[in-house]
């Protein structure tokens, strides 16, 4: 059973600590009034830190990591006010970079790109408020494209480019998700 712990720093302000049933501390979360206001920090039972939590007033806000077994960063984010705020990226447990995605106020905003465990580039994909909007462009992991899709408020539309060897195989084309012809 898990066991909570208070340290009293002052009327307003204290530090709550959870352990593992063995006794290793297993999270560390600062409280102000009760409720989370600065880090929070959660450990692996070998004592290495799991994920690193900023909150303000209770919500989220701030620099957020967390990390593999390894110590290997597995994902870091920046929230504001609860939502996740500017560049978020995440890591494959060998340290290559598994994705990067832009917020604005909780919303996907401009380029996500995604990316094969070697380190190629995967997928780039644009955003706008939240949905698919513009170029999406595949690669296979020789970096040769796969497709190239457009993208309106988040439905195929246009012209879609299938590629077989880095060769055009075909164009399919779509009016607002539907596929309306293939040459």
């Amino acid at each position: 059973m898990t066991e909570w712990s208070h340290e009293q720093k002052d009327f307003a302000r204290e530090v709550r600590k959870k352990s593992f049933p063995g006794g290793g501390l297993e999270q560390e979360t600062k409280l102000k009034q009760g409720r989370p206001d600065g880090p929070t920090t959660s450990y692996y039972e070998d004592g290495s830190v799991k994920e690193i939590l900023s909150f303000k007033n209770g919500m989220q806000d701030g620099l957020c990591q967390w990390f593999y077994p390894n110590k290997q960063l597995r994902r870091e984010v920046t929230y504001r006010g609860g939502l996740m705020h500017g560049l978020m990226r995440s890591w494959y447990e060998n340290g290559t970079v598994k994705e990067k995605w832009t917020f604005e106020g909780g919303r996907l905003e401009g380029t996500g790109q995604l990316f094969y465990p070697g380190g190629a580039l995967k997928e780039e994909i644009h955003f706008r408020h939240d949905l698919r909007q513009g170029l999406r462009v595949c690669y296979g992991e020789d970096g040769k494209p796969l497709r190239e899709e457009i993208y309106e408020d988040d439905a195929l539309h246009g012209p879609c480019k299938v590629y077989a060897g880095g060769k055009l195989e075909r164009t399919e084309h779509y009016e607002r998700g539907e596929l309306r012809g293939s040459a």
